[in-house]
């Protein structure tokens, strides 16, 4: 059956995309299901490269990215490029091992793909190849681009910290420590803040983007690991393991409200 691991929404079409984790037995083993943002019982499936586990979206091409990786037996280490006006896969570019997590910088039409051997593959999104290959010696699990500095932040859970890469040269420019096994994060360009969930540590940190230090960390709760932000009202909205959602106001670093989901 299927096992969703990602999801991703391109607000020019109003179209959302859902990657399938599978088993290598499983029927949905290596799909991307399309669902209509306005009539989500519309959808279409497009199959992609084995046991996919991250997408990315440029919503000015209007083009999808699809990191196929392994779930412990097999995984062909490549990223699927489907094209948004016919949802068909237009490209299959090879990439490092397991690849786990994508950032894509739209305007410059670049796309950041993190491998499970410690490096991150740069792909040109007009020739759909692997222009660089940068070494990290670390394995992020997360990944997200700052449009606000043209900077790339990759969230390593091993290692407490978050590396920076600068998307002009492609080199590692800097590294954050942060809380306890990070694991996900996420980028407000219009405040240039970027949020980092630690489970482990049950926070949230709060790197200020012109310093690249850590300028709060938010108690937030039980095992947090899914961070999103409303850049339009500054708020912050921080997943836990227990189902709970955390609101975080981005002007005080504070919790304003927790959000308790309804017994299934």
């Amino acid at each position: 059956m299927p096992y969703p691991i990602a999801v991703a929404a391109n607000p020019t079409t109003n179209l959302v995309y859902i990657a399938n984790l599978g088993s290598p037995t499983s029927a949905a083993k290596g799909t991307v299901i399309v669902a209509n943002g306005t009539t989500p019982s519309s959808f279409t499936t497009i199959s992609v490269g084995d046991n996919p586990a991250a997408l990315g979206i440029n919503n000015l091409t209007n083009t999808i990215y699809v990191a196929n990786t392994s779930n412990g037996t097999v995984g062909d280490g490549t990223v699927s490029v489907i094209n948004g006006a016919t949802n068909a896969v237009s490209a299959t570019i090879p990439v490092g091992s397991n690849p786990s997590a994508i950032a894509v910088d739209q305007l410059a039409n670049t796309v950041y793909v993190t491998n499970q051997d410690g490096t991150v593959s740069v792909i040109n999104g007009t020739t759909n190849t692997v222009s660089t290959t940068i070494d990290l010696n670390v394995v992020p699990v997360a990944a997200a681009f700052n449009p606000t500095t043209n900077m790339v932040y990759l969230v390593d859970y091993q290692s407490n910290a978050v590396s920076i890469i600068n998307a002009a040269t492609n080199t590692v420019v800097g590294i954050i420590g942060v809380g306890q096994n990070p694991d996900a994060i996420a980028v407000n360009s219009v405040t240039n803040t970027i949020y980092v969930t630690n489970v482990t540590s049950d926070t949230l940190s709060v790197i200020n983007g012109a310093t690249n230090t850590v300028a709060a960390t938010v108690a937030v709760g039980n095992e947090p690991d899914g961070v999103a932000v409303n850049t339009t009202t500054n708020t912050i909205y921080v997943a836990l393991n227990d189902g709970a959602i955390v609101v975080v106001n981005g002007a005080a670093n504070a919790v304003s409200t927790t959000i308790t989901p309804p017994s299934q």
